[in-house]
């Protein structure tokens, strides 16, 4: 199931559930939930974000997701729940909306256009 929150014009949140706990104190899964919460125009077919994420709501950390076409993305993500063995957590996928409105690489490095 999907839940997602805008939180202004234009921002992608969505909610992800992540199944398992590690014990060693790090929360698992996050990669596969990341892929699955991801909207489908979006195209994300893998992440890699970090193996050692806090278990503790709060905890932020960045992933990283690989489109089809190869391209690669930043994508923050927060846990935002903990119950039991589960773990809830939000990704902003803001950078990836915004290269599917071409709005991504607009100005250049020096902010030029």
């Amino acid at each position: 199931m999907r839940k997602s929150r805008f939180a202004a014009p234009g921002l992608v949140v969505l909610f992800g559930l992540i199944f398992a706990l590690a014990a060693c104190g790090g929360v698992t899964g996050i990669d596969d939930a990341l892929v699955e919460t991801a909207p489908e125009e979006f195209d994300v077919e893998s992440a890699e974000c970090p193996d050692d994420v806090e278990e503790e709501v709060g905890a932020t950390f960045e992933c990283t997701a690989t489109t089809g076409d190869g391209e690669e993305y930043t994508v923050p993500g927060e846990i935002t729940a903990i119950d039991g063995d589960q773990a809830e957590t939000t990704f902003d996928f803001a950078e990836l909306a915004a290269a599917a409105t071409g709005a991504a690489g607009a100005t250049g490095e020096d902010g030029s256009e």
